[in-house]
């Protein structure tokens, strides 16, 4: 069986070329995850929402369900073959996917947050549990905090109710590597699932940042050059592959669409909050959520 593979990340595309082998790492009702020995995890999916790392199936996902986590894939120029089941995903016709152009200047500052809180007003209604438990909440009531307290330095830790995220704060407003390094080192891997809470936070304050900070903060590309690198490196000695590949891809300014659709309304006011928050609540249970609270931070916890 010979089947049609529509659309294929950049990122994706290139993890491909010059390997000829993978391996079936899971399976789910909406795809499949492949193990590119390079340390790279591919979604097979059965979706038509596109992403760095997403091969789009065109919605014809089910003749790859019965597939066995272990078992191989050949990586060809121009196909992947599943020989145990006599498929071959074609991917020479595939239209490569990757994030788009920058839609414009960003929105003012006041403007900035004015979307911002209507479209954590629009996830907190549809997510409660998240808005009542979540990071979401947890960043909202340390930026209050924050905004409260007048001397800022490691002795004020242990006045706020979540000294963690102060200390991060903390740090993305210092060009400290080894601070940074440190800051973020509570977050990876916090939480469970194949992406834990705390891997969504960073891929949403570091697609941020790495998206949108030559407009937001123009002087602090060494600053966030030195995140991203922290970030990447304890990524992949604390959280999951696939989380570490999330978090790569957000240090490129690559992420989901849905993440990219929700980031680009609300820095420059593309769609309105309800849009925003739709593409984000479709991102997982919680995921869209925890990358919300990530994109808080960059928007709000530093100085310009």
């Amino acid at each position: 069986m010979q089947l049609e593979i529509s659309a294929i990340g950049r990122i994706a595309q290139q993890v491909f070329s010059g390997v000829n082998r993978a391996t079936i790492w899971g399976v789910t009702s909406r795809g499949v995850f492949l193990h590119i020995p390079s340390g790279w995890m591919v979604f097979l999916s059965g979706e038509n929402c596109h992403g760095p790392l997403t091969v789009n199936l065109g919605g014809n996902v089910k003749p790859l369900l019965s597939l066995v986590p272990g078992s191989s894939v050949a990586i060809h120029d121009s196909h992947l073959s599943f020989q145990n089941l006599g498929i071959d995903l074609h991917f020479e016709n595939a239209i490569p996917w990757e994030p788009p152009a920058l839609p414009g200047s960003a929105l003012a500052r006041a403007a900035r947050q004015n979307r911002l809180f209507s479209t954590i007003q629009a996830v907190s209604k549809d997510s409660p549990l998240n808005a009542r438990k979540g990071l979401l909440r947890e960043v909202l009531v340390t930026l209050k905090e924050w905004g409260a307290m007048e001397v800022k330095d490691e002795r004020s830790s242990q006045f706020f109710s979540h000294p963690e995220l102060f200390r991060l704060i903390l740090a993305l407003n210092r060009d400290e590597p080894a601070a940074l390094g440190e800051a973020l080192a509570p977050f990876i891997g916090r939480g469970s699932g194949l992406t834990p809470s705390g891997d969504d936070l960073l891929v949403g304050l570091l697609l941020t940042l790495n998206r949108w900070g030559l407009q937001l903060y123009p002087t602090l590309e060494l600053r966030i050059q030195m995140l991203n690198r922290a970030a990447i490196k304890a990524s992949h000695l604390k959280t999951t592959l696939l989380s570490a590949n999330l978090i790569e891809c957000a240090a490129l300014g690559q992420a989901d669409e849905r993440l990219i659709a929700a980031l680009d309304g609300l820095i420059a006011g593309v769609g309105d909050a309800n849009a925003c928050a739709s593409c984000l609540l479709d991102w997982g249970s919680s995921s869209g959520s925890d990358a919300l609270a990530g994109i808080t931070l960059a928007l709000m916890a530093i100085n310009p």
